[in-house]
């Protein structure tokens, strides 16, 4: 979901999808962990130096055009920051090399016909809040 206030209305009145394609073909078995490792790092995770070594050039030939360079993600296109601590589905090796591997359809659907712009504007401002909230919290 977008950070600033009037996109995270669009989000919740519009709705929004996020795709990230599956890599597997490309990358096989050793390449899914090595970006998993490597991935896992960014959040503070230890991983063997090696895989995360060998996953850093594949995210870079790959995730940088999605995630970014410093895989701090692009809200535009619903690629998620990576060194944060919020993950949708799981912070685990297996869950992140499921999404490298398999990818993943987020989909959250709009709600325009069952809200009013006003009551979208008090979940939005809630969340906007309970956001700010979380990044003031020494972690």
């Amino acid at each position: 979901m977008g950070g600033d206030p009037d996109t995270i209305i669009a989000s919740i009145l519009d709705g929004r999808a996020g795709v990230m394609p599956g890599w597997d073909g490309v990358l096989g078995r050793d390449g899914v962990n090595h970006v998993a490792s490597y991935v896992l790092s960014l959040s503070g995770v230890k991983a063997p130096a090696d895989w995360v070594a060998a996953g850093k050039a594949q995210f870079d030939t790959l995730c940088v055009a999605c995630h970014g360079v410093d895989g701090r993600g692009n809200r535009a296109l619903g690629a998620p920051d990576l060194t944060d601590d919020r993950w949708l589905y799981g912070k685990d090796f297996a869950t992140i090399s499921q999404s490298i591997r398999h990818g993943r359809s987020g989909v959250m659907p709009p709600w325009r016909h069952r809200l009013t712009e006003d009551q979208a504007r008090l979940i939005a401002a809630w969340l906007y809040a309970k956001a700010a909230h979380e990044k003031s919290i020494p972690g």
